[in-house]
């Protein structure tokens, strides 16, 4: 309860690291700067901060590692800041990537952009990436992209279709999960789809081109018939 009504919070500058859940469901804060004595963030650490708004990590930050759903849930999260002399990250208009740009690691989902182009270059959409974000109605992939990540744009209610360049080839477990809206998935490049329960992709199913052409079909398959599964292109 304590946590729940703390509207912002002071990190010590002796903190190296904000261990996993250390600030699950503090729904009062509202933003927060990550000093540069800090090093790792672990899993859940923002978990469901339903009123944060940004977060800064601070000047010359020694920032190495992000731990998994960091940021998940936190509705209000329109800015991710990170000083431009840290090695391992970077912001682009408030959303955070590695340093090289390859790999989009969140969007702050909670932005009220209903469309927004994914920059060139980025390889890798991050495990989680747009989960929850509930304005967004159209999200470009652009061709430079080879992975989605598992649960990458689960739960982003407002989406309506989306293109799979060919380019991917391969897609996460549950990556369009509750994704109600989408109803039109196309995939610029049908064959040699393979989906299994399993991320070494024992007891592969194969998919036929002529369904995965079909934009509706592609659509039900990824959010619901094989929404469970890893999918690679071969």
């Amino acid at each position: 309860d304590y946590c729940y009504n703390l509207t912002s919070i002071k990190i010590s500058s002796s903190v190296t690291s904000i261990g996993d859940e250390a600030f699950n469901s503090c729904g009062s804060l509202t933003s927060i700067e990550i000093p540069s004595s800090v090093t790792s963030i672990g899993n859940c650490a923002f978990f469901d901060c339903s009123k944060l708004t940004s977060v800064t990590f601070g000047a010359n930050s020694q920032l190495t590692s992000i731990g998994e759903m960091a940021f998940i849930y936190c509705s209000s999260l329109t800015s991710i800041n990170v000083d431009e002399n840290n090695q391992n990250y970077k912001s682009i208009d408030g959303n955070l990537y590695s340093k090289d740009g390859k790999t989009l690691i969140q969007y702050a989902i909670g932005k009220t952009a209903t469309s927004f182009s994914i920059p060139d270059g980025v390889s890798s959409i991050g495990d989680y990436a747009f989960k929850f974000c509930r304005a967004l109605t159209s999200i470009e992939i652009p061709s430079s992209v080879t992975s989605i990540g598992g649960r990458a744009f689960s739960e982003c209610i407002s989406l309506t279709s989306i293109e799979i360049p060919s380019s991917v080839t391969s897609i996460g477990d549950e990556a369009f999960s509750s994704c109600r809206s989408l109803t039109s998935v196309t995939f610029k490049n049908t064959s040699g789809w393979e989906v299994s329960r399993y991320s070494d992709m024992r007891d592969a199913t194969s998919l036929s081109n002529g369904d995965l052409a079909d934009t509706s079909t592609a659509a039900t398959y990824l959010t619901s018939t094989y929404c469970y599964y890893y999918w690679k292109r071969t």
